[in-house]
């Protein structure tokens, strides 16, 4: 079924006010415009008769009497009789030939004798009603003024004529309005339509650009609101998919790495016991040395599956921290002791600066400590040979800064957001698990702490915070 467009049903609304506003007008000007206009005449007559009782006043007839009867005779194209207070005809002025309706009916004489104007219509020679009639009285005299029904149906035929006139460009200039008026109201919703039907095809640079403080203003001022809220919205939907993809096929290589990490250092236990089990190594140097290597190989193991434990547990949402005062000097000294051999193999320099060394912290110090060593050990396996790490910590009144600084390759700017979600490598990335800084940043994130890493001029700076204790 076709559907009418606003515009058309707004224009059939208005011509269909219009025609009943018309219609109504002209049955009430049929009903009531002749019954006016006779109220409007009579009081008019009422002030000729006024007029012609002040120009005899209280003397006899007169000349100037006479004068001022024809005159008004004249003027409402009628008769003028004046009357006694018995009835008696006086005088009579006119050009409508004889003289009718003198007989005044008993009712209105009455009210005229009251005191109050009386009019009624008398019959012509055919019987039918020719004349209207008007009893006003006076101080002395009583006056009867007659005018034909001729004179008052050809001025209510005339203003019917206008009338009608009026009406026909009443209507044309309604239509007109009203076509005018429609298309006004429906262009800034037909501009409204095309921008939601842009929006649509996901085309969010079209906006409303009017300037109207009606609701049809404020519904664009939404749509533009709409239109920056999904564009934003779709922007962070799109990004936050690149991200489940990109996390998706980390997990798929973390799977991938965790096996190959595994079976690396099984195969070579697996490989030493059997060369044990065979007798290969026959001197104690030698099987001291198969030793070493299986315990090697089963730490790195060990190592593995306890980050994954932990980053299980902090992930979970459950996992609780035992928050402590602790001296932060200390939990310093007590994790760089773990890299003495690391540090001394690849010839490094370690310096700690800095005015937040001593200061009493607040956390768990446990996961602080495991933040320090992780954040070392990356700092250890991007560093070159003879290369130099920095450990900088600053008091800053209610909290301690602590940025742990390295020389070597920075990260590429695309890697940054990704580094912290679990099984991350990137493609420089030299050994490690992936697990390390997705742990860092859980520990802290259970402290409330706020952490983050920025490229320096000739290396890496990976950086947070910790409460002091009060």
């Amino acid at each position: 079924m076709r559907t009418k467009s606003i515009f058309s049903r707004l224009f059939l609304f208005f011509l269909l006010f219009t025609i009943i506003m018309i219609t109504v007008l002209w049955m009430v000007q049929v009903k009531l415009l002749p019954q006016y206009y006779q109220q409007e005449k009579v009081k008019i007559l009422e002030d000729y008769a006024k007029e012609v009782e002040k120009a005899i006043g209280k003397d006899e007839w007169n000349d100037t009497s006479r004068e001022v009867l024809e005159d008004v005779s004249a003027r409402i194209n009628g008769r003028i009789a004046i009357l006694d207070r018995e009835g008696n005809m006086l005088y009579h002025e006119g050009m409508m030939g004889q003289f009718r309706g003198t007989r005044i009916p008993s009712e209105e004489w009455q009210t005229v004798l009251s005191g109050k104007t009386a009019s009624y219509q008398a019959s012509g020679t055919r019987g039918n009603l020719e004349f209207l009639v008007v009893v006003a009285p006076g101080e002395q005299y009583i006056y009867l003024i007659q005018i034909h029904f001729q004179t008052i149906e050809e001025a209510i035929a005339i203003a019917r004529g206008f009338y009608i006139y009026l009406l026909g460009i009443g209507l044309i200039v309604a239509l007109l309005l009203a076509a005018f008026f429609s298309r006004k109201l429906i262009n800034p919703l037909v501009k409204l339509n095309d921008i939601a039907k842009e929006m649509a095809e996901f085309n969010f640079k079209v906006k409303w650009e009017e300037d109207r403080q009606d609701e049809i203003g404020q519904l664009g001022e939404t749509l533009n609101f709409l239109t920056d809220r999904l564009q934003s919205t779709i922007g962070e939907l799109e990004k936050e998919l690149a991200k489940e993809k990109n996390l998706e096929k980390m997990r798929k290589e973390f799977v991938s790495r965790v096996s190959h990490e595994l079976q690396t250092p099984i195969s070579v236990i697996s490989g030493y016991i059997e060369a044990l089990q065979d007798g290969i190594a026959t001197s104690e140097e030698e099987q001291e040395a198969y030793f070493k290597i299986i315990e090697m190989e089963t730490h790195k193991m060990s190592r593995l599956v306890r980050e994954m434990l932990d980053l299980g547990q902090l992930e979970s949402g459950t996992f609780k921290v035992n928050i402590e005062g602790f001296n932060y000097g200390d939990l310093i000294n007590k994790t760089l002791c773990k890299f003495e051999i690391m540090k001394k193999e690849k010839d490094l320099i370690v310096e700690i600066k800095g005015n937040g060394y001593n200061c009493m912290v607040l956390g768990d110090e446990h996961r602080i400590e495991q933040v320090l060593t992780n954040l070392l050990q990356n700092a250890v396996n991007h560093t070159n040979h003879g290369g130099h790490i920095k450990i900088i910590t600053k008091n800053e009144g209610t909290k301690v800064w602590t940025g742990i600084y390295n020389d070597g390759e920075r990260i590429a700017q695309e890697e940054i957001p990704y580094i912290w979600e679990s099984f991350y490598k990137g493609e420089k990335e030299k050994g490690g698990t992936g697990l390390g800084l997705a742990i860092v940043k859980n520990v802290l994130e259970l402290h409330g702490s706020s952490y983050g890493v920025e490229n320096t001029d000739k290396g890496v700076c990976f950086y947070f915070d910790i409460k002091k204790q009060n």
